[in-house]
């Protein structure tokens, strides 16, 4: 599993999520800039990680919670 933000300047702020190898399939989780700041950034990673896996529960028991966590915060450049 991999996460990048696909453009990190623009609004909304948008996670990809490589699910397999070759991307074949990659998700996508969109956050306003309006929201996050309203979140703040515990909250908003949070909340991408929840939207994430309500789309695809299987990811609990593949990978899971702490490993898409943690994913969004190397994405983001931040510690764990």
């Amino acid at each position: 599993m991999a996460v990048r933000t696909l453009d990190a300047g623009a609004d909304p702020l948008v996670f990809e999520f490589q699910r397999d190898f070759f991307n074949n399939h990659p998700a996508h989780v969109a956050i306003s800039r309006l929201g996050w700041q309203a979140m703040g950034p515990s909250q908003a990673i949070s909340y991408v990680v929840d939207r994430y896996l309500l789309e695809y529960p299987e990811e609990v028991e593949r990978v899971g919670r702490e490993v898409v966590s943690g994913c969004v915060h190397r994405a983001l450049g931040l510690p764990l």
